[in-house]
């Protein structure tokens, strides 16, 4: 890891097919010395194993984009927990109305269920606390990456 800076961990959260992947790539492509934790890499025990990789990540990267729906406040609390003192944790939401969402899905290769679109979006558990909320309805995911990159920057100059 670079200069010894403490790692900014990013959370990118938000109910599915709202942009979380196009946005994590693009920011692994222009944050150097970054990482991207995908939900997408595992097929058990998900968050578990993010969990896992985000505890051997720390000291390894600089940035560490965590991309996934955390939907569930435990999860989201957890990864401060394992961050601790060690780093910065960055929460950003990413936000669109449901049928966008639903049609976007709808879109992809490998489409979640219908079904299980609806599960998380009823059982999402909004973070109060976010640094920040983008709307990807409003907005295409190169703006999104600049709005978080305008916010990372503000948290570097602070080091």
């Amino acid at each position: 890891m670079a200069g010894g800076l403490r790692p900014i961990v990013i959370i990118l959260c938000g109910p599915v097919a709202v942009g979380k992947s196009s946005i994590a790539r693009r920011l692994r492509e222009l944050l150097p010395d970054s990482r991207v934790i995908s939900t997408d890499a595992f097929k058990r025990r998900v968050y578990r194993r993010l969990m896992n990789e985000l505890y051997r990540s720390l000291g390894e990267y600089r940035y560490i984009i965590l991309d996934g729906t955390f939907y569930r406040k435990a999860w989201r609390d957890r990864v401060r927990e394992i961050v601790g003192h060690r780093g910065r944790v960055l929460t950003i939401l990413l936000k669109a109305p449901l049928e966008l969402c639903l049609k976007r899905n709808a879109e992809r290769s490998k489409p979640i269920p219908e079904e299980a679109v609806h599960i998380i979006w009823s059982e999402f558990q909004w973070p109060l606390d976010a640094d920040l909320e983008i709307e990807t309805d409003r907005c295409d995911a190169e703006e999104a990456v600049k709005l978080i990159l305008r916010h990372i920057e503000g948290l570097d100059e602070g080091e």
